[in-house]
Formats: structure tokens, sequence, C-alpha cells
């Protein structure tokens, strides 16, 4: 049965990362307020019910939050630790350890699944549609669930949830075989992160992964080598900024690149 109401899609132990000294408190910029607000890892980054689905018995379950919290979070959390304050230190292991972590927190948040969602309905032609909305209502029979308009989604849930570990395991795959290079700021010139802090760009035949690790450290993944001079902390937060879509997060309200915030906060989604 689902025990759990708030699923969080951003990890509790990454945003620790972002507090003040590895501390309790961080500050949230949201978009619609346009204003800063004190907070607690636990309080921000969560959805209802994201990650909850329903069994053969109609029941709510909350199994693929168990599985992240047991096979993602928990072996990862050390590990992200340890890249926020040796990177260079990580073993192979522990690189692709990180590296699924990028990609199941680019994966797991609501909009990406939204649009994963979106994608499979503009794709299917309309006589699947009818076919896929005969199986829900008798799925709905079945497991004595009202029919709404919400049910096809609730339907197709567990299918999104396999959608979102086989992307992940396809980024992580990518990155493990790309050239990483870790930047490095201070605690009073910090990094930012957000709601989707793992920013994918693609320039030509160029394909760059930007990932705030903490207030002080961040690495960008490259199929190519970089140039010395990419380590621009303003840049890297205005990337996060830009690939952000409802709150930004740092340990203070101001950091390089926070002009850009009012840009940010004003930009139709």
């Amino acid at each position: 049965m689902a025990r759990s109401r708030r699923h969080h899609y951003i990890a509790e132990f990454y945003l620790r990362n972002f507090t003040e000294h590895l501390g309790r408190n961080l500050f949230v910029y949201e978009r619609k307020t346009q204003k800063w607000d004190k907070r607690t890892p636990k309080g921000v980054g969560w959805f209802p019910h994201l990650y909850s689905m329903f069994n053969d018995y109609g029941e709510k379950t909350d199994d693929f939050e168990k599985f992240l919290s047991h096979h993602i979070e928990t072996p990862i959390a050390p590990i992200m630790k340890k890249a926020a304050i040796m990177p260079d230190a990580l073993t192979k292991e522990e690189r692709e350890s990180v590296a699924m972590f990028i990609g199941i927190t680019a994966a797991r948040t609501p909009s990406m699944m939204k649009g994963t969602l979106d994608q499979y309905f503009s794709e299917l032609p309309v006589e699947s549609i009818v076919e896929l909305d005969d199986i829900v209502q008798l799925w709905c029979d079945i497991t004595g669930k009202i029919y709404t308009e919400n049910s096809q989604k609730e339907f197709l849930k567990p299918s999104v949830f396999g959608a979102v570990l086989i992307w992940a395991a396809s980024l992580r795959d990518r990155l493990v075989k790309w050239n990483w290079t870790f930047i490095r700021t201070t605690i009073n010139y910090p990094f930012v992160t957000s709601d989707s802090p793992a920013l994918s760009q693609k320039m030509g035949n160029v394909r760059l992964v930007t990932f705030p690790i903490s207030s002080e450290i961040a690495v960008i993944i490259s199929n190519v080598g970089l140039r010395k001079n990419i380590d621009n902390v303003a840049s890297m937060n205005r990337g996060t900024l830009e690939n952000a879509k409802e709150f930004v997060i740092c340990h203070k309200k101001c950091f390089p690149g926070d002009d850009f915030l009012p840009n940010w906060a004003k930009r139709l989604t």
C-alpha cells in the first residue's frame, strides 16, 4: 500500500550538498513567486504521489518509490558526497554511479515523465488510442477503479517508470565513455542547482552534459576534450537556470549569474 505522500524527484541527500557547509537550510527561488524562501532539503523538490501506482487489486503502492530509494539513492548517496568533496578520487565504478544518478535525476522529474507520456500519445495512431481506452476501461473494472480522464495515465505509469530506468541507464552508458571535467569554486561564489539540474546540449558533433554536484563542485561531461577556460561559474549557473522549470536552489540569496534570475522568472514555460 502507498504510505508516503511526498515523493522527491530531487534527492534530499543531493540537495544537502547545496546547504552551507552541508547543513540543513537552503534558499529556494521560485518562478511563480519571484522571491527567495528558506527551506530544508525535505521541504523542496517533491510532488504528491509522483511515483505511486495501482496494483492488480486497485491498491495504490509506492513500489517504484521504494525501488528508487533502496537501489538508487541509498547506495549512491555516499558516492555523491565523495564527489562533492574529492571528485578526482572517484573510481571508475563510482563514476558509473554518478552517471546513473545524473541520468535518473534527469529522467524522473514531473516534466520529463509528462513529456514522455505526451510524446507517446502524440505518436499513437487513432485506432490504437481507441484500443488503449478499451483496455484501460477493462483495467478499471477489474481493479474496481472509477474511470476518469486520468485513468489512461495511471494505467501507463508502470511503463513510464520502466522508461525512466531505461533512459537513465542509457545516458549512464554514454557518459562513462566521455571526458569528465570537474570545475571548482568557493562557498562564497557558489554553484546553484534546480528542479532540473542535468543540462544536455548539442552543438554540431559536440555533446555536452553539465551537472552541479555541490555548491563548490560541478562536472562537465563531453564527447570531446574541453578547453581550460570552460571554468566559468557564472556560465555554469546560467545554464542551470536556463534548464530550470520551477525553482532554483542555493545556500544564499546571491550567486554568480544571479542577474539572469528576473529574465528566467518571466520566461514562459
